[in-house]
């Protein structure tokens, strides 16, 4: 088995934490969330994926306003968060030629766990922190938020597709290159 219902839980709200994060001095306030759902899904996955959610809203300040439980093929989740901005939000279309590329937060751990749940690296069982990096991942909220209120950056985005991508993607936003 792949994923429990608390997994998913825990890294549906934190990634979606983590966009906002990106965002510069934004402190999260509510979410939705929703689900597609296999007949045969036991009801006991369900209920422990809220309770889990919950926990999650809890510990980050979050208020779950609402959500959706629909028949579908194949499971799948999807959330969004909202929140206030303190001043003006950091975009990823500040951008520009000379501007350094800096990081915040561990890069590649969550790629190493998802490595070794899917057991592509068997030798990378002896670091089980990968995995809990994989599916709860630490939003970055304090960084983002101190960051957006000293004006350090002039573009930001959550770094979750790797830095070669992210690097890829802030540029062309901003209409140059890295």
């Amino acid at each position: 088995r792949f994923a429990t219902p608390e997994n998913l839980a825990r890294k549906l709200m934190r990634v979606n934490l983590s966009d906002l994060a990106a965002m510069g001095d934004v402190r999260p306030v509510s979410c939705v969330t929703g689900a597609g759902l296999r007949k045969l899904t036991p009801p006991a996955f369900i209920d422990r994926f809220i309770r889990e959610l919950r926990r999650e809203a809890l510990r980050f300040g979050v208020s779950v306003a609402g959500g959706n439980l629909a028949g579908s093929r194949e499971n799948h989740f999807y959330m969004t968060v909202w929140g206030e901005a303190e001043g003006a939000p950091v975009l990823r279309r500040g951008a520009r030629p000379g501007d350094l590329l800096v990081n915040v937060g561990p890069l590649g751990e969550a790629a190493a766990g998802l490595e070794m749940q899917m057991n592509i690296f068997p030798e990378l069982k002896k670091f089980p922190g990968l995995v809990r990096s994989f599916w709860s991942p630490e939003p970055q909220l304090a960084a983002g938020a101190k960051i957006g209120r000293l004006k350090l950056a002039a573009a930001m985005m959550d770094n979750s597709d790797g830095l070669l991508s992210s690097a890829r993607q802030l540029a062309a936003a901003g209409g140059c290159r890295a």
